[in-house]
């Protein structure tokens, strides 16, 4: 499970460094199934672009929090 906290995240998005992790990381892939991406930001308008990530992604599961408890919660629970 990974926690990516976007609380005081400003600015545009490094679009190359994604597409890097992409490469890196093949996250879901291994034995134990999709791995989950919790990201915590109030910002409501970062879901479209979570969107975006999650499709790059696919056997990752994303989820937008506003709360880090929440977010905590999701990852330590069995809930798609």
């Amino acid at each position: 499970p990974t926690l990516v906290d976007l609380t005081n995240f400003r600015g545009p998005i490094d679009w190359s460094a994604i597409y890097a992790i992409q490469r890196m990381a093949p996250w879901g892939s291994g034995a134990r199934g999709r791995s989950r991406v919790a990201c915590i930001s109030r910002d409501r308008m970062f879901a479209v672009v979570l969107k975006l990530i999650a499709g790059l992604f696919p056997s990752t599961r994303h989820r937008l929090f506003a709360e880090e408890a929440e977010a905590r919660a999701w990852l330590a629970s069995n809930q798609a």
